[in-house]
């Protein structure tokens, strides 16, 4: 086994341009193949691409999966109700959150770009418009997604104060 392997690498290694030749020609195959597999794996690629972000950005990530926090509130927007499409960072990942699993939330994809990567406006703007439920009712709601809310009080009195 060791030696077939050997013998592909080395191959490979001496004839450079067949690689690029083969793919060349057989572009329209590689492209539905990536197309299929894409559709067939969403949620395994969508899982790679956020790692890959989390990563690069220097930002915490425990490996929690899609299904995961998705199972949190059966699939559905922990604001709204309606079936939740995307994962939501509750302290926004531009400002350091972590991908983990007390800082991630399912979302609709409306809600998820309506608070606009900010907290302070899902607090006072955003929340309170779209839902009619004070921030106050939204604290439990949180909590019982396995959302730590601790932090969330630190960050509202530093703008209520600034």
């Amino acid at each position: 086994m060791r030696e077939i392997k050997a013998y592909k690498e080395r191959w490979k290694r001496e004839n450079p341009a067949y690689d690029r030749e083969y793919r060349e020609r057989n572009r329209e195959y590689f492209r539905n193949y990536r197309k299929e597999y894409y559709a067939n794996n969403r949620d395994k690629f969508l899982q790679y691409e956020a790692k890959r972000q989390h990563v690069r950005d220097g930002v915490d990530h425990d490996g929690t999966t899609r299904q995961e926090i998705l199972a949190k509130t059966n699939g559905r927007c922990i604001y709204c109700k309606k079936v939740a499409e995307e994962i939501d960072h509750v302290w926004p990942r531009a400002r350091g959150g972590p991908w983990t699993y007390d800082n991630l939330v399912a979302t609709c994809w409306t809600c998820n770009r309506g608070t606009g990567g900010k907290f302070d406006r899902i607090v006072s703007d955003w929340w309170p418009q779209n839902s009619g439920i004070a921030w106050a009712d939204l604290q439990p709601i949180l909590m019982a997604a396995g959302i730590s809310v601790a932090w969330m009080h630190d960050e509202i009195e530093s703008q209520s104060d600034a």
